[in-house]
């Protein structure tokens, strides 16, 4: 299963072993490190790059060439209301 930490701030990543295939290092802010099986950022490009340069090993040499080449595409946001929120 997944874990999430809501307000952790990632500071840098780096390899549990000699590929990224072996998992990820996370280590926030506040000193915590964990290891992760994959990770998935959610970042604008400015605050993504800033980070894998935090970031020593393969993870901060070599970044993938879409991440300097912006797409612009539509996007919308949709609202659900639940007369009954189970949550």
């Amino acid at each position: 299963g997944a874990s999430v930490r809501f307000g952790a701030e990632v500071v840098s990543l780096g390899l549990l072993g000699a590929t990224p295939s072996e998992g990820v290092l996370v280590r926030t802010k506040n000193g915590e490190e964990f290891a992760a099986s994959k990770v998935l950022l959610n970042l604008p490009q400015r605050p993504a790059i800033e980070l894998l340069r935090r970031s020593g090993c393969a993870v901060g040499s070599v970044f993938p060439r879409p991440l300097y080449e912006p797409v612009s595409f539509p996007i919308f946001k949709f609202y659900v209301h639940y007369d009954d929120a189970w949550w």
